[in-house]
């Protein structure tokens, strides 16, 4: 299990989604955390210090690629990186990624070898 020892901070508004996602994650040995916001997301992050954090780009709100640039301007959360997941994934412009600071991505819905690919990326 290589994610033991190791923290995710799941953004996501979808129950149903944070429920398969922690499941997959907590079979791997990661602690996990949950935000159902972006604001909510940058206390934790700040608070927790998590080692990745997986973003959906749909969120109430602010974007997920806006909340991402929160990361990446936050000289403390800089350096945790961000994976990016959507059901529209393919249709997000490659350099908006990139610019908002996203690591890599992970197209919904999630497959456990499609997660721990993406995770194994950046971690």
């Amino acid at each position: 299990m290589w994610g033991t020892g190791k923290t995710v901070l799941v953004v996501e508004d979808n129950v149903l989604n944070v429920k398969l996602v922690s499941d997959i994650l907590a079979a791997d040995g990661f602690r996990v955390l949950h935000a159902l916001d972006g604001r909510t997301a940058l206390d934790l992050a700040r608070r927790d210090r998590p080692d990745i954090v997986l973003m959906d780009i749909q969120l109430p709100g602010n974007s997920g690629l806006e909340v991402a640039r929160w990361f990446k301007d936050d000289a403390g959360l800089a350096a945790i990186p961000v994976v990016a997941i959507s059901a529209f994934i393919e249709q997000i412009r490659r350099e908006d990624l990139s610019a908002a600071g996203v690591a890599a991505t992970c197209a919904k819905p999630v497959l456990a070898r499609n997660l721990m690919s993406a995770l194994r990326a950046v971690a």
